[in-house]
């Protein structure tokens, strides 16, 4: 009898985690879609993206309500607004940028995953002054040389990165249909300088 309970509960376990349907061939677990980055980001093949598009905050709320810090992988996280400043910019004129420190709300992660950032406004927020260049390659113009000098140069600008790890929400609910946090990092790392590349040619 005892056998037979443990099989019912397990098969009740199984069942649980099985998708209740597909869209567009993808799984749905316990009714909530997988997330996925916003077409605003995924067509230009970026790997992180500033647009919250289907962003799902109630969830994340529903998380750390009245929750003031976490333990994530053995490492204890305060909750609580980390709002930094204006990004500060170092324009170098042979090299244009661009730069931000609006909050990322998705990034693709090591493995090629779309992962949904934690961002809560007021409570906790993860916020990089995100630098890249204009235009990677060789520049137009190079107002540090003589067009002679240049002769013997190799210019470029180069985007250069760092491995921030953001707190994310885990890929899919367990079978009791709760989200954990995890921490995830952008596949090529977050760009926060243009480089402007300068190499001989001889």
């Amino acid at each position: 009898m005892c056998c037979l309970f443990a099989l019912i509960c397990m098969g009740a376990l199984l069942q649980e985690a099985v998708p209740l349907a597909t869209d567009n061939g993808e799984p749905v677990f316990y009714g909530v879609k997988k997330f996925k980055m916003p077409k605003s980001c995924k067509n230009k093949d970026m790997e992180f993206c500033f647009d919250d598009e289907n962003y799902p905050l109630n969830i994340l709320n529903d998380m750390i309500k009245d929750v003031d810090a976490l333990e994530i992988s053995n490492e204890v996280v305060k909750l609580e607004d980390t709002n930094s400043s204006n990004p500060v910019r170092y324009d170098q004129p042979d090299c244009s940028s661009d730069a931000t420190n609006d909050p990322i709300y998705y990034i693709v992660d090591e493995n090629g995953q779309d992962r949904v950032v934690v961002q809560l406004k007021g409570k906790f927020q993860q916020r990089l002054s995100v630098m890249w260049c204009e235009k990677e390659g060789r520049p137009t113009r190079a107002s540090h040389f003589l067009d002679s000098t240049l002769q013997e140069y190799s210019v470029s600008c180069e985007n250069k990165y760092i491995n921030h790890s953001f707190l994310v929400l885990s890929l899919k609910p367990n079978i009791h249909g709760n989200y954990k946090l995890e921490w995830a990092r952008a596949k090529s790392g977050i760009p926060v300088c243009c480089a402007c590349k300068y190499q001989s040619t001889y």
